[in-house]
């Protein structure tokens, strides 16, 4: 039996419903029972010894605990809290159902790729959560002020970049980026799917081209009424960004953990730029989220992709039993270190969300360590996506980068813990 397995109680799960009630629960943190947080020693030893069963089987029990229900049967991370709850002056959290506020994923905002798309099924929703001890920190080392951001990267003087630190997250820190696909009430929707095709990879070593879900080879038409599931009929054809998709398969809306749109969910959804065509009645589909604790020093980073098949190559590997119900139907890969394990060719670690990183240039090769890294105050730019620690994978392979220097670590600059959001949050919020 594994340290970690030792560390779980074995408990009876309470089947949840694959739709999130309206969001009355009150706060709720992961249960003990879950490894969290999980020893740090433990964690590094795994990292050391290369014991990537083990640390997969952690992000694992993340997954299983932060999903585990309400008694209203929502996830318990539906609890937690928005960024308007957090960076705001201290005072008593509104209590009673909250509103999610959503936006586009920060990932497409940053990259001015093109346009958002218009029509539901196109376009990604996002929002970011944070759990109390996040929230707490936030407030109370007033890190939600642009003043106190600056008042610390001020009182530095001489010191390198690895010593210019806002003040560390408690090792029970979780932030969330939760990402949804919209889904109409009637008819079918197309999701592109990401099958890692190996047609797609180059070497790791050598810098690739974006690969945005536009151009993955396969989408499956997600039904939301199961009237289209007649007998014998499991495909259909689907159109998506303008391609014509012939035996789609389809599948079930509640495949996905899925929230149905009402006013005030489509209020606030038609106020993310270019999305204006959601209606009442129609729903949010989870399709991916990334996960990051303060377990280690430089945060545990482990994302999730909705996938048809989910028992897909490596990363549905070490999944636990503790995962249940429509949360088995997503993947996972997971980051604890800039570099390990290394990749075949000796390579420093990749590690991506489909959905959000493989957009850019080298995306499907970089690690969401290192690009988050790279969050500092003042806020350097977001791209160019590079892997490896300090960058110094990709430093003399990125022309952004004059002679190999990435701005962001030219020592005038404070590091933010790794959260690009604190540094995005406090800047919208600069009058």
């Amino acid at each position: 039996m594994s340290l970690i397995t030792k560390a779980v109680c074995s408990c009876v799960f309470v089947a949840m419903s694959h739709m999130a009630f309206a969001q009355n629960s009150p706060y709720t943190d992961i249960p003990s029972s879950f490894d969290f947080p999980a020893s740090q020693e433990m964690l590094n030893h795994f990292i050391k010894t290369r014991n990537v069963s083990e640390l997969r089987r952690h992000a694992w029990y993340l997954w299983a605990g932060i999903n585990q229900p309400t008694p209203e049967g929502e996830p318990i991370w539906e609890t937690w809290y928005q960024p308007h709850e957090v960076f705001r002056a201290p005072g008593a959290t509104p209590q009673g159902p909250r509103i999610r506020r959503f936006e586009a994923p920060r990932q497409h905002d940053v990259a001015h790729t093109g346009p958002v798309p218009h029509a539901p099924g196109a376009s990604l929703f996002s929002f970011v959560m944070f759990n109390q001890a996040a929230r707490d920190h936030i407030q109370q080392e007033q890190l939600y002020l642009s003043s106190k951001l600056d008042q610390i990267n001020d009182e530095f003087d001489d010191q390198s970049w690895e010593e210019r630190n806002i003040p560390d997250f408690p090792p029970d820190a979780v932030v969330l980026k939760v990402v949804w696909w919209p889904v109409q009430a009637t008819g079918l929707t197309a999701l592109p799917v990401w099958d890692n095709d190996p047609a797609n990879r180059v070497s790791p070593t050598t810098p690739r081209p974006s690969n945005p879900r536009t151009e993955w080879k396969r989408v499956v038409a997600i039904d939301p009424s199961e009237e289209l599931f007649l007998p014998g009929r499991t495909t259909e054809s689907i159109k998506y960004e303008g391609k014509d998709f012939r035996d789609a398969k389809i599948v079930s809306l509640d495949d996905f953990y899925h929230v149905k749109l009402d006013d005030s969910m489509v209020e606030a959804a038609r106020k993310v730029p270019g999305v204006g065509n959601v209606q009442v009645g129609d729903y949010l589909a989870l399709i991916a989220m990334h996960v990051t604790t303060k377990e280690i020093p430089d945060w545990v980073w482990a994302t999730y992709w909705w996938h048809d098949d989910p028992t897909m190559d490596v990363y549905a590997a070490d999944r636990i039993n503790e995962v249940t119900g429509v949360w088995r139907n997503y993947l996972m890969d997971a980051s604890y270190d800039f570099d390990l394990p290394k990749e075949y060719d000796g390579a420093p670690n990749a590690v991506i969300n489909p959905y959000l990183e493989a957009r850019f240039a080298n995306g499907i090769s970089s690690n969401c360590m290192t690009c988050h890294g790279r969050a500092m105050w003042p806020l350097p730019a977001f791209l160019p996506i590079t892997r490896g620690e300090n960058d110094d994978f990709h430093n003399d392979q990125v022309e952004e980068f004059e002679d190999g220097q990435d701005p962001a670590y030219d020592g005038t600059r404070t590091r933010l813990d790794f959260l690009w959001s604190l540094g995005f949050r406090v800047q919208q919020s600069i009058q």
